[in-house]
């Protein structure tokens, strides 16, 4: 019994990597698709709104096969330039090939190891328009009966001019922060840089905890999951992410009223979906809380695997911390969370490479 056991989880295991050849006992390598940037060891994502879909593209119908906000459009080559090239710098970033020139927010083709990126967005309707006539209205808090509106907590930091203006904040009825939070005056939001940002005293209802206590239910909101494509990673193959970014703290950084406790606090979980591309790409936003509302529907809820990194840092500067992400030690682990437990943050860049194909040591 205890033997056929064993066979069962081996054969469980073996299915999310590459296959073996039993003879000479080595692994076969993993299949990608042909398509260009399908064989990179690397890619780089930059969390501009360029490159992510965002509430400013559905304003008018767009002919796309998006139906949600926070959804990565555009990945690049770790050998061009990195985020600082979207302000016209002479190194650009350089984008992988268009996948669908027919599509009007330009997707491009990504490393097939990665299979896709995307970020809560609470920021999720403009209060002029009329619900259920956006494209992503099917996605957005606004199609729900919910006591607390949507607010700009995650967004995309719209620029200062533009087509369209900005929303008036949205806080829950009969509450606000004390103080009433006024525009903060980081430089990311006097430029409007239009980086990924999450700004902690607009969060208030919007997480998944306790809407009751003030401070949790501003926790576990504005993360980013990276989902890949296990069958395209061998089963002893590990990755290196570097992730660069700004958190604010008390101080001339930022005008909030914040304690010396404040600091931004960042999490990377490893998770188990078990979900097609589909089906990621159609959950509601924000999606961390899309995903821990499953437990009544068929789809079971995502799996935490291993808690293997926090970022928490008392200094308000930009930085990169380059984390190994331990793949190799379960077959199953198919996302890469970054949650954001509380505090407020600028997400500029992540970098992923492909530590392997490492085969297994002879005579092993």
């Amino acid at each position: 019994m205890k033997t056929f056991s064993k066979l069962i989880f081996i054969l469980v295991l073996s299915g999310c990597g590459p296959s073996v050849d039993m003879a000479s006992f080595s692994e076969v390598p993993a299949t990608a698709v042909e398509h260009p940037g399908a064989n990179e060891p690397a890619v780089r994502i930059i969390f501009h709104r360029d490159s992510f879909t965002n509430l400013e593209d559905f304003l008018s119908f767009q002919n796309t096969s998006f139906k949600c906000l926070g959804d990565m459009t555009r990945s690049y080559q770790v050998l061009g330039g990195d985020y600082s090239g979207v302000f016209g710098s002479s190194l650009n970033p350089i984008a992988f090939a268009d996948s669908d020139t027919g599509d009007d927010l330009h997707p491009t083709y990504h490393p097939s190891f990665l299979k896709h990126v995307s970020v809560d967005t609470t920021r999720t309707y403009y209060a002029e328009t009329v619900p259920a006539t956006l494209q992503t209205d099917a996605c957005s808090k606004r199609a729900d009966s919910v006591p607390l509106p949507p607010s700009p907590c995650a967004d995309f930091d719209p620029p200062i001019s533009g087509p369209f203006p900005a929303p008036s904040p949205l806080l829950p009825s009969g509450t606000s922060p004390d103080p009433t939070p006024e525009p903060p005056s980081t430089p990311a939001d006097i430029n409007g840089l239009e980086f990924y940002r999450v700004r902690d005293p607009w969060c208030l209802g919007q997480g998944s905890v306790d809407p009751i206590d003030p401070e949790l239910s501003k926790a576990y909101v504005g993360g980013v999951n990276l989902d890949l494509d296990r069958s395209k990673l061998g089963d002893r193959e590990d990755l290196l992410m570097l992730i660069t970014y700004q958190s604010f703290v008390e101080g001339d950084a930022w005008t909030y009223a914040m304690g010396p406790g404040d600091f931004t606090r960042l999490r990377v979980d490893l998770i188990a979906t078990g979900r097609a591309l589909d089906v990621l790409m159609n959950r509601p936003q924000p999606r961390v809380i899309g995903d821990l509302g499953e437990f009544s529907n068929a789809l079971a809820p995502p799996i935490l695997v291993k808690k293997i990194a926090t970022l928490e840092d008392p200094f308000p500067s930009l930085k990169t911390e380059s984390i190994v992400i331990p793949l190799s030690h379960n077959a199953l682990i198919d996302r890469i969370r970054i949650e954001r437990i509380r505090g407020t943050y600028q997400l500029y860049q992540i970098d992923l490479y492909r530590l392997g194909n490492r085969s297994i040591p002879a005579g092993s």
